[in-house]
């Protein structure tokens, strides 16, 4: 997979449908035993509460679109402030996880920014094994959640 091509644009209102499913794929998992409409309602609560907390948290992030053969396969948004960056969300569509997609948009990110800064829940062992392999260490941990930070490679 990591010889296919892979790009970004970013995501406009029409992308709206697939924003919303890039969501709910990356979210179903953390639900195991609930399907059906419960799931769904659960997940529309969960999108609904996550963009109301980046809209006032992160007012200036841009979501981007993973693209790999011009397919949409995931997101990425993010803050810049100068040359900062905070990553509010990386997301990977399940079937297209484990082949270096995560990665690949890493450093597309850190390549737009001296230092990228990010949060991220403290039992999610696979997205902090991807962020450490990117130079992230922890700078914090509150609430269960540890705020991560590197110098961006240049």
């Amino acid at each position: 997979m990591l010889t296919d091509t892979i790009g970004f644009r970013a995501a406009t209102p029409d992308d709206a449908a697939l924003v919303r499913a890039i969501f709910d794929d990356a979210k179903r998992s953390e639900f195991p035993g609930i399907d059906g409409p419960a799931l769904d309602q659960l997940l529309d609560l969960q999108f609904r509460a996550a963009s109301a907390e980046r809209a006032s948290r992160h007012p200036g992030a841009v979501t981007s679109l993973v693209l790999l053969d011009s397919e949409v396969v995931g997101s990425i948004t993010a803050d810049h402030t100068g040359r900062d960056a905070h990553l509010v969300d990386l997301s990977i569509l399940s079937q297209h996880r484990g082949g270096g997609l995560g990665s690949r948009a890493l450093s597309w990110l850190a390549a737009s920014a001296d230092r990228v800064t990010l949060t991220v829940w403290a039992l999610n062992d696979g997205a902090i094994r991807l962020y450490r392999r990117h130079g992230f260490t922890t700078v914090s941990e509150q609430g269960g959640y540890l705020a991560m930070s590197t110098e961006a490679a240049r």
